[in-house]
């Protein structure tokens, strides 16, 4: 069975705009129950050789990165050093994603709906992307307290439309983690990964979840299958497992899950958490599974969210 591992993949330290050091911030992601980061400081890969010597010593799994931070849009970039973002603008964002992923890297669309300028220039997506192909990975939750954002919500319609135009795409959260904070909820991609490269592997295939601290495991006709991967089309019995005592923040947060929801692009079922299973017909596109409950006095929190499962003969 696979098991998933709790990551942040937004990062800074005090090598770009944050506070923290190299060794603070992976001192406190361990803290946090992180398995491991992916370092993104702001156009600049000058903390990567200290981190990595701090991860390789307390065997912490490190993903090499940077986030591509302009006044049109952020992009989280792991594996090759492709491009320089100096030479993105928006007359050439689609050829340089594409140059991009030829060349092995990973790139990801950070908060895409957050407030832009004048408040924050750059923060939220303005690209005139026209090729998603060449995005492996999407922000759908970022920053603290998620689940009351309206930007996530946001984001997570676009990712909807994305994939229901037949885009694959994992879906990720980004606490964008600045400073060691410990008093904000916040969340985690989860990745069947132990190793910087089975994580990237894990993104590139939509093997993930994000989630405020649950662990998910789904069993589709009594058989755990993985995220991002295809099943026939027709009737099938969906079994969501859900463990709240994965990470120190379900207990510190009052985290209640209730419901589970499959979320197909042409129909929504709905199940209890006690039931945890529902009989399901799919027949096309995708499908991909939301629990929903309370934390905090909020009655109807979004807890957790998959990446896609595909519908073979779509």
């Amino acid at each position: 069975m696979n098991k998933y591992f709790p990551f942040e993949l937004h990062c800074h330290t005090y090598c770009s705009d944050g506070s923290m050091s190299p060794a603070q911030l992976i001192d406190n992601a361990k803290s946090r129950g992180l398995a491991g980061i992916g370092i993104t400081d702001h156009n600049t890969y000058s903390a990567i050789s200290e981190l990595q010597a701090i991860a390789q010593k307390d065997d912490f799994v490190l993903l090499k990165g940077i986030e591509w931070t302009t006044f049109w849009g952020h992009f989280t970039a792991f594996g090759a050093e492709s491009i320089d973002w100096r030479e993105l603008n928006c007359g050439n964002i689609n050829q340089m994603l594409a140059r991009a992923k030829e060349s092995g890297a990973l790139v990801s669309i950070a908060h895409p709906f957050r407030l832009g300028a004048p408040v924050c220039s750059g923060c939220r997506m303005e690209y005139p992307i026209t090729d998603y192909h060449n995005i492996d990975g999407y922000e759908i939750m970022s920053g603290p307290f998620p689940y009351k954002q309206i930007f996530n919500a946001n984001a997570i319609a676009e990712y909807d439309r994305l994939l229901a135009q037949g885009y694959k795409i994992a879906a990720l959260y980004g606490y964008d983690w600045h400073t060691p904070d410990k008093g904000f909820c916040y969340g985690a991609t989860y990745l069947p990964a132990k190793a910087a490269q089975e994580a990237l592997n894990a993104i590139r295939a939509q093997n993930t979840f994000v989630s405020l601290g649950l662990h998910l495991c789904v069993r589709i006709d009594n058989r755990q299958v993985a995220f991002g991967s295809a099943i026939d089309s027709g009737e099938h019995y969906i079994e969501v497992q859900v463990n709240k005592d994965i990470l120190p923040l379900c207990k510190k947060f009052e985290i209640e899950p209730k419901e589970i929801i499959v979320r197909n692009n042409q129909h929504i079922y709905r199940t209890s958490i006690k039931e945890n299973a529902i009989r399901v017909v799919l027949q096309t596109g995708y499908f991909r599974i939301e629990v929903r409950g309370s934390i905090n006095g909020d009655m109807d929190a979004l807890l957790a969210s998959t990446s896609p499962i595909y519908i073979k003969g779509d």
